[in-house]
C-alpha cells in the first residue's frame, strides 16, 4: 500500500509538470521563480552528496499547493521515504509553505514504520535576497536557502547540507 501511495504521488506530480507557469521567463526573477515542477538530482549529507538511484524524488510548487516526495536510500540499513503536502504564499518580497499532512515511511529489515509528525508547525518565512549569483529567498531563523533560477532549484542549509532539484515541463 504504501508503494502505490508513493506512486500515486508521483504520478500526480509528473501530470501537474504539464501544467508548470512561466514563473521565470515571462515574469523575471522574483520569488515566484520558486514555482514548478522538479526533479531531485542530488543531495547533499553530512559531506556525501548522493544522486539517482541513491535517491529521487519530486517537489511541486505550483498554484498555492506544495507537494513534497523525497526517497532516500543512501542507508544500507534502512530506506526512508517522504511523502508531504500543504500550501504556500508567494509575492514581490517573500515566500512562505506549510505542510498540512506529512508521512515518513522507514523501510528496514525489521519491518516499516510510519511517522506522521509534521517537520514544523506554522508557515515558515523566506525573505527575498539579491546576491552576486542571483535570487535566494532566506529564512534566518532555520539558517535555510532557496536559490532559483530557470533551470534548478537549490535548498540549502547553513551546515552545507542541501537538495538539489531540477526544474522539468514546459515554462
Amino acid at each position: 500500500m504504501t508503494k502505490s501511495i508513493l506512486t500515486v504521488a508521483l504520478t500526480v506530480a509528473t501530470l501537474l509538470s504539464l501544467f508548470a507557469p512561466a514563473s521565470v521567463t515571462a515574469q523575471g526573477v522574483t520569488p515566484r521563480c520558486i514555482e514548478g515542477v522538479y526533479t531531485l538530482e542530488e543531495y547533499k549529507k553530512d559531506g556525501q552528496v548522493f544522486m539517482p538511484p541513491q535517491i529521487s524524488g519530486r517537489l511541486v510548487f505550483l498554484n498555492g499547493a506544495v507537494v513534497f516526495i523525497f526517497h532516500d536510500r543512501t542507508q544500507p540499513s534502512a530506506e526512508i521515504n517522504y511523502a508531504g503536502f500543504g500550501r504556500y504564499t508567494v509575492n514581490a518580497a517573500s515566500f512562505a509553505y506549510h505542510y498540512d499532512d506529512m508521512s515518513i515511511y522507514t523501510h528496514s529489515d525489521t519491518g516499516i514504520s510510519l511517522s506522521k509528525q509534521l517537520p514544523w508547525e506554522g508557515m515558515r518565512l523566506f525573505t527575498r535576497v539579491t546576491e552576486q549569483d542571483g535570487l535566494h529567498l532566506r529564512n534566518s531563523e532555520t539558517q535555510s536557502d532557496f536559490f532559483c533560477s530557470a533551470d534548478e532549484l537549490k535548498y540549502s542549509l547553513l551546515s552545507g547540507d542541501y537538495r538539489k532539484y531540477r526544474r522539468i515541463g514546459s515554462n
